[in-house]
């Protein structure tokens, strides 16, 4: 989450605890999180104000997919309530104090384990908000908590690519401009009307995408490509002008990160070593 001068990144595949945080140029170590997991997609907020729900857990525990929350202050992780469900795999967008959760899996294996539920915090508790339109996971969302977007992600059978596109508005969600190609695991920033969504998956057969798109409020168009394909990244924008994605997978874990600025309509990679 945050921006592309300041983004958070924590925990990740496999379940890890860790949390750096990128000023634009370099990646620092910040405090561990509370709790091993994989969170995908599920912290929102800025780099010294953030809430992130806890993901796929480790081991044999049951369920695999937690349903606690913890807040960031830009040093250490603190715990917050939990949800009023477990949540994996699903979108979170908005503030550390005005946030939403939607879609994921809430157990493993996925299955019919997709939801379309909603849940809402306002820094303090969770509250049920009225569901999306189609389960679907490997999700992200940005915008608002009053103006948001949730994003493609994977439907049953198997992990068929959505092209779906829900704009949320605090209370309802309504159908918003398809995704030029269905695709999952992608990352979403930026606001309800100007976001950049890059990367992600196709399937069946998967096939991993360096694509990026801008939507403007009701349609998406193409924007300049990634250096390089990936999906299951962390990405942060603040809007559809600039945004940094970093690590996931390119077939195998990455960690090169890279920006991107409307100036010009170039991509610059910046190597790291975290």
């Amino acid at each position: 989450c945050g921006t592309q001068t300041a983004a958070l990144s924590c925990t990740g595949n496999p379940y890890a605890v860790t949390t750096f945080e990128y000023d634009g140029t370099d990646w620092t170590a910040g405090g561990n999180h509370p709790t091993a997991n994989e969170m995908s997609g599920q912290l929102t907020g800025t780099q010294t104000a953030a809430v992130g729900k806890t993901g796929i857990l480790p081991g044999s525990v049951s369920p695999r997919v937690g349903a606690k929350s913890a807040e960031y202050n830009g040093t250490s992780w603190s715990d917050g309530e939990d949800a009023n469900t477990n949540r994996a795999r699903g979108g979170m967008a908005g503030t550390q104090t005005a946030s939403f959760a939607v879609g994921g899996i809430s157990d493993l294996p996925v299955g019919d384990n997709r939801t379309n539920a909603t849940e809402e915090y306002d820094g303090t508790n969770w509250a049920t908000g009225n569901a999306g339109t189609t389960a679907r996971d490997q999700v992200w969302a940005s915008g608002t908590l009053t103006a948001g977007l949730w994003v493609g992600g994977a439907v049953p059978p198997g992990d068929v690519a959505s092209n779906a596109t829900e704009e949320y508005d605090g209370t309802n969600w309504t159908a918003g401009g398809n995704l030029p190609a269905a695709k999952y695991s992608g990352s979403v920033t930026g606001t309800q009307t100007a976001s950049i969504h890059a990367g992600g998956a196709t399937s069946p057969p998967r096939t991993i995408r360096s694509t990026s798109e801008n939507y403007d409020g009701s349609s998406w168009s193409a924007y300049p490509a990634l250096g390089a394909a990936r999906y299951n990244h962390g990405a942060a924008g603040a809007d559809g002008s600039s945004a940094v994605v970093w690590g996931g997978s390119s077939g195998s874990y990455v960690n090169t990160t890279e920006e991107f600025t409307d100036s010009g309509a170039t991509v610059r990679t910046v190597d790291t070593s975290t």
